[in-house]
C-alpha cells in the first residue's frame, strides 16, 4: 500500500524545527551577551588605582651604601600601571644596601638596582669598592706580596716589532681591593681585583686582548694618563 505522506516530509519537519531553534538562539544570544557586558567589571574600565613607590631624589653613583634611606629616596604616589613589577616599597628595607648600578634622579628604585649579596665573597668585594667605581679582575703571572687598599699601576705588556716586551701603563694608580690565585692549564695565575671607573672598562678589556697584564707600584710623582 502506498503511503500518502510525501517522501520529503521528514526533511520538511526537520527544517522547520531547525528554523525555530535558530530564531530562538538569535533572540537569546544578544540578551546573554548584553548581560555579560553589563556584569563585567573590567571590560572598558580604566585602572585608576595608585600605589606608593620610592623615588631617588638625587643621582646615586654605583657602589653607594645607603646608610640613611631618607636622604636618597622619597615616597611618591603613582599610577599602579606605571610602577615597575620589582619596585621597592619599603623605605627601611634600603638601609645599608649597596647600589649595583647608577640610579638617575627621579627614577623609581627597583630590586635590580641593588647588589645581590647571595655569596659572601661578592659582598666583601663590593663593600671594598668605593662609590662610583666597579671591580675589574687583572689576570697576570707576576707574583709578590701585595696588600689590598693600596694604589698600583696596571701595565699592558706586548711585543714590539723586534719581539721585545714593551710595557705601557693603561690603568694608573688604581685601588687594589682583592687578591687570590688559581691554577689553569698547568700554570699558576694571580688575580688582583682593582677598582676602576665604568668608563675605563672598555680600555681595560681592549688592553687585555692586545697583550698581557703586569702590576707594579707607581713611581713617586709619576702620573700617566690611561691609554
Amino acid at each position: 500500500m502506498t503511503s500518502c505522506i510525501p517522501w520529503h516530509f521528514p526533511m520538511t519537519r526537520f527544517m522547520q524545527a531547525f528554523g525555530i531553534l535558530a530564531v530562538f538562539a538569535g533572540l537569546v544570544a544578544p540578551a546573554v551577551a548584553s548581560d555579560d557586558i553589563l556584569d563585567g567589571t573590567d571590560v572598558g574600565q580604566i585602572d585608576l588605582s595608585t600605589t606608593t613607590v620610592l623615588v631617588a631624589n638625587r643621582r646615586i653613583e654605583i657602589g653607594t651604601v645607603i646608610k640613611e634611606p631618607k636622604k636618597f629616596f622619597e615616597v611618591k604616589e603613582v599610577m599602579a600601571c606605571d610602577a615597575p613589577m620589582k619596585s621597592l616599597l619599603d623605605l627601611e628595607s634600603l638601609s645599608y644596601q649597596k647600589i649595583a648600578r647608577e640610579v638617575p634622579q627621579g627614577s623609581i628604585i627597583q630590586a635590580e638596582d641593588l647588589v645581590d649579596y647571595e655569596t659572601s665573597w661578592i659582598k666583601e668585594l663590593f663593600q671594598a669598592v668605593p662609590p662610583g667605581y666597579v671591580p675589574f679582575p687583572i689576570f697576570h703571572r707576576t707574583f709578590g706580596n701585595w696588600q689590598t687598599n693600596v694604589r698600583i699601576d696596571v701595565v699592558q705588556v706586548k711585543e714590539d716589532e723586534e719581539g721585545k716586551p714593551l710595557g705601557q701603563v693603561v690603568l694608573p694608580k688604581v685601588l687594589l681591593v682583592a687578591e687570590w690565585d688559581f691554577k689553569m692549564r698547568g700554570k699558576l695565575w694571580d688575580v688582583h681585583v682593582v677598582a676602576i671607573r665604568p668608563g675605563q672598562i672598555l680600555t681595560a678589556i681592549l688592553a687585555s686582548l692586545r697583550g698581557y697584564f703586569e702590576i707594579k707600584m707607581p713611581r713617586y710623582g709619576y702620573e700617566e694618563e690611561a691609554a
